[in-house]
């Protein structure tokens, strides 16, 4: 055991360096808990689960004894009193928690550009965003800087990075992993989530942060995918790609079919009777709930000669204009998507649908803007507002080299169904690493 311990410790020491390396290109960190991780890596059970998996932290998730500002001039000396239940239960699984990541302020943008803190910058080429608003999560999985991180999901904030960045990202089902410790942006679209460099890692780590009750995510990896049913979503969630994006899904699905899935298609829009861009914008009403939590606390910010980040402040704006009616409007029509996408599904025996991830690859980081988030979010947007899980993995590279992700969404609970398919892909394909 005691060897064991020893290149635990060893390899959270050797996570520190890279991240001494790269942390100041990179700018993926907002807290370092470098003793306090190096101490519990000299005494983490080596039989624990995730014994001395090292994680980053979103920072607007909890972890005792930590800063805890949510992106945020707002809250620059807030000092977190404990653990979310989530990291307490990672720390349990022996699990390393080595500090904070970047985000946009207060998880409100898509572009992980213009934060209080600066940008943080995509290890694949540095002068492209990471996307939002998980960046920093992402950015550090990316450039092996953590062996896994945590984000957080409302409406893309977990996959859109994660597909920027060339790794994996998982939304579970809706409350699946308690949202205990963090900051609420709109509580039926929240989600908390794993990013790894692989799916085994991501249905692990869902497996320790889950809440009592559910099946076991990791049961279903690495068994056969034949006779599942993959039905494609096509009209916008296709039409609207890049032709590079088109070209590495389509592979993608052929890849899929070679292991025995049965494919199929689904038009979304007929379901719906709408377009996504229109559900995303009913959405926004649900969001209108920051103002209540965090209104009062800008207001007097600004009024003191404090400026918030222009995606804070463009999301604001839109939230401003919410009624009250809109807000009930949005949680009915919450409940119809819900039922409508569940209940296509169920009649089709679909198992799960495929869609690239983002319509667009990693764009320049001067001049991002939230006006241009559309192709960004909008095929990862539907699912945070169903709470179904879906998953982000990488399926290969636009002709400038930067990664392309495969969206794979199940039914409500059915996230080792997800797993086990993004992990059959997974092992048809070999994908280089950033920054290597």
């Amino acid at each position: 055991m005691g060897s064991r311990v020893r290149d635990i410790a060893a390899h959270v020491r050797q996570i520190f360096d890279r991240i001494d390396e790269l942390e100041p290109t990179i700018n993926a960190f907002v807290t370092l808990d470098r003793q306090r991780a190096i101490t519990m890596a000299e005494q983490v059970d080596p039989a624990a689960p995730l014994a001395g998996l090292t994680i980053g932290v979103k920072d607007n998730l909890d972890v005792g004894g930590l800063a805890c500002r949510y992106g945020s001039e707002l809250w620059a000396d807030r000092i977190a009193e404990r653990d979310g239940a989530s990291i307490a239960q990672l720390r349990a699984a022996g699990a390393v928690i080595v500090g904070k990541t970047m985000l946009a302020e207060l998880a409100c943008g898509t572009t992980g550009t213009g934060t209080p803190d600066g940008d943080t910058v995509n290890p694949w080429r540095h002068d492209r965003m990471t996307g939002g608003s998980s960046s920093g999560s992402a950015a550090a999985v990316a450039a092996s800087m953590v062996d896994a991180a945590i984000g957080s999901d409302t409406s893309c904030s977990i996959r859109l990075p994660a597909a920027h960045c060339g790794i994996v990202g998982l939304k579970p089902t809706h409350d699946r992993i308690s949202r205990d410790g963090l900051t609420v942006c709109a509580s039926s679209l929240d989600h908390i989530g794993p990013m790894t460099r692989d799916i085994a890692t991501a249905a692990a780590i869902l497996k320790v942060m889950q809440v009592d009750g559910h099946d076991d995510p990791t049961t279903k990896i690495g068994t056969p995918i034949d006779g599942l049913r993959i039905a494609t979503l096509g009209g916008e969630f296709l039409d609207e790609c890049d032709p590079d994006i088109r070209v590495a899904f389509d592979t993608a699905i052929e890849a899929l079919r070679s292991l025995g899935v049965i494919i199929t298609e689904l038009n979304l829009a007929t379901v719906l009777g709408s377009d996504v861009m229109a559900i995303e914008h009913d959405m926004a009403a649900l969001a209108a709930e920051m103002l209540d939590r965090y209104g009062k606390r800008v207001d007097e910010f600004e009024q003191q000669g404090g400026e918030i980040s222009p995606s804070l402040r463009h999301w604001f704006d839109i939230y401003e204009t919410i009624t009250p009616a809109d807000r009930a409007r949005a949680l009915n029509r919450q409940k119809e998507v819900r039922r409508l996408v569940e209940s296509a599904m169920a009649a089709a025996n679909i198992d799960v649908l495929a869609c690239p991830t983002t319509r667009v690859t990693a764009g320049p980081r001067a001049g991002a803007s939230e006006l241009e988030r559309a192709p960004r979010v909008l095929n990862c947007t539907l699912f945070s507002v169903t709470g179904q899980p879906s998953l982000t993995a990488p399926c290969g590279f636009d002709r400038d080299g930067l990664p392309i992700g495969i969206l794979l969404t199940g039914r409500v609970g059915a996230d080792s169904t997800v797993l086990q398919v993004g992990h059959a892909y997974e092992g048809l394909v070999t994908t280089p690493s950033a920054m290597s």
